[in-house]
């Protein structure tokens, strides 16, 4: 059976950020035409399952079923991302398809490659469509993205377990996991938490260097040298071999170990001045350091407790390093002891971990604030590890990433400032963000009416005060926009159209439901109605309406409060 030229054209691509009407996470949703008269599922399952070995269990009865299972393969990228959910909804001769994603560009480029491959099929042309190539051309532009960064990635993988709220602040350039007060920002393992002195303090060897021996830990001796005599010098004071390095933070790049003689320091010296000029690191000196015999690890501490550690440089072999003596896991901890910043790492050089520092060879040779996570399958596991420790030193749990948030469809501003007033009652100086079509308020003050529904969202949500939300959302905003939050403690309807009714979605377990129809005011819990208010004029509604409200606002400011651990 022929297919039309039209069979598997794709168009109307949508992002949203966060729950929509279609999926309750980030989604790219689109259309796409299959031929009615076009082949059937069995047709192409051959090719497919060929290409996409993984998805046969699911022994598809549609085309569309079978299409969208090799797109969301597809889309995880050869790397087994977490990304799964989907959703198809007929609309005429077309399906409306959503899916999970991570990065934009690289999801739509899946789309069209998978749409072009189906077509190459329809005309018995796939061998000359050059999948294999044009899939690893995909995963180039994915690692492009910033979320493909496995720091980032892991973060973000740890966080969808735990049920933590994590957008992109694309203006930022950073993602914020958690919202309002509760909210924890960075990018990679760097965190609006951690000092910005002692995160800079970090890139100086010199200064660590001073630092550490100061305060009595094991060390290698060095100096920060500006000349090549001054270097060559030291490297003699010191006695071969040495470690020659930048002595301003490059990440461990430019450090050139086992330098055997005064020519070698010379050359080693002259290398890294080339280097800081060709790749724009400030050359704030060389340091020349005493080497020490063994082998390089790296301890990681989140707030300021052991997570883990490995051997250095990382690879695909077995470089976890399981046996760490207690001894220079209090160490470590003491160093991080004085440093506030969220993610630590301790570089030392020792010919065995799990002996004591004190028994010596053992130094500690550099300190690095929010260290990179490394792309290694069999690392991946060890820095799940780290990302949850980091996770849960902010968080504790996934509630306590939260504020409390009531969302609606018809809230008047007249009803936000009477609802923020009864929530100030509650407690002191309270700061409640609210977005009804008016703009964004702070504790009943304009601040802002940004053209994007989305954007208004974040300004409440990113705001580091906000104890409380209120969002009001409407037809036009939900298509436009999705819900750019992750659920709601309580949901306020008045005769809602069928997508304001998604709301009722947004639910959380536990969570309140009001209903406003026909003179009466309804609350439900788990879709059991626990009382009824009724009111006979319009004008008495918003007074019934906040007779229902008074004692929930008190248990909602009360809900995620915590201590964080």
């Amino acid at each position: 059976m022929k297919a039309s030229e039209r069979d598997f054209d794709v168009r109307n691509f949508y992002f949203y950020n966060g729950p929509n009407l279609y999926l309750g996470c980030r989604s790219l949703v689109f259309h796409i035409y299959l031929d009615p008269e076009g082949p059937e599922v069995d047709f192409y399952k051959p090719a497919v399952y060929n290409a996409f070995p993984g998805i046969k269990h699911y022994n598809d009865t549609t085309v569309v079923d079978l299409f969208v299972h090799a797109l969301m393969e597809l889309l995880r990228m050869g790397r087994e991302l977490f990304i799964k959910d989907y959703a198809i909804t007929e609309e005429g001769e077309e399906y409306i398809v959503a899916v999970e994603f991570l990065d934009d560009l690289s999801a739509e480029n899946a789309v069209r490659l998978l749409s072009d491959w189906f077509k190459f099929i329809n005309k018995g042309r796939e061998k000359s469509f050059a999948l294999d190539e044009k899939i690893r051309l995909l995963h180039e532009t994915f690692q492009t993205s910033i979320v493909s960064n496995p720091t980032v990635y892991a973060l973000l993988e740890e966080a969808v377990k735990r049920e933590i709220p994590a957008f992109y602040l694309q203006e930022e350039k950073q993602f914020q996991w958690g919202y309002g007060k509760n909210q924890l920002r960075g990018l990679g393992a760097n965190f609006h938490t951690d000092s910005i002195k002692d995160t800079e303090f970090t890139m100086y060897k010199d200064r660590v260097t001073e630092f550490l021996i100061m305060c009595g830990y094991p060390t290698p001796m060095g100096t920060n040298c500006f000349t090549e005599e001054e270097a060559a010098d030291e490297a003699k004071k010191l006695g071969f071999p040495v470690v020659v390095k930048p002595a301003a933070g490059t990440k461990g790049f430019g450090i050139q170990e086992n330098i055997g003689s005064e020519p070698e320091v010379r050359k080693a010296f002259q290398t890294i001045i080339s280097q800081a000029g060709q790749e724009g690191w400030p050359f704030e000196g060389v340091f020349v350091q005493q080497q020490i015999r063994g082998q390089e690890f790296r301890l990681y501490l989140a707030a300021g407790k052991f997570a883990a550690a490995a051997k250095m440089p990382f690879d695909n072999n077995q470089s976890i390093a399981e046996k760490v003596h207690p001894l220079n896991i209090k160490m470590a901890e003491s160093i991080a002891g004085f440093f506030n910043i969220k993610c630590l790492a301790v570089d030392v050089v020792t010919e065995d971990l799990s002996r004591p520092w004190s028994k010596g060879n053992f130094g500690i040779i550099g300190l690095h604030a929010g260290p990179a996570f490394f792309e290694t399958k069999t690392q991946k596991p060890f820095f799940e590890k780290i990302a949850e420790k980091i996770l849960f030193s902010h968080f504790g749990f996934g509630e306590h990433a939260r504020i409390p948030i009531i969302a609606g469809n018809q809230i008047t501003q007249n009803l936000a400032e009477k609802i923020t007033a009864a929530a100030a009652t509650h407690r002191n100086n309270l700061f409640f963000g609210s977005l009804t079509k008016e703009g964004v308020f702070f504790n009943g003050q304009f601040f802002q009416k940004n053209e994007s529904h989305e954007q208004n969202v974040k300004i409440i949500l990113r705001h580091p005060k906000t104890e409380l939300a209120l969002i009001n959302h409407n037809r036009e905003n939900i298509y436009q926009s999705g819900f750019s939050h992750d659920r709601a403690d309580l949901v306020i309807l008045e005769n809602p159209n069928q997508p304001e009714e998604k709301l009722k979605e947004m639910i959380l377990p536990g969570g309140w439901l009001i209903l406003i129809q026909g003179g009466e005011i309804q609350l439900l819990v788990n879709r059991e109605t626990k009382k009824t208010l009724s009111f006979e004029k319009e004008t008495l509604k918003e007074e019934k309406l906040l007779e229902m409200l008074n004692p929930l606002i008190k248990e909602l400011l009360d809900k995620y409060e915590r201590t964080i651990p």
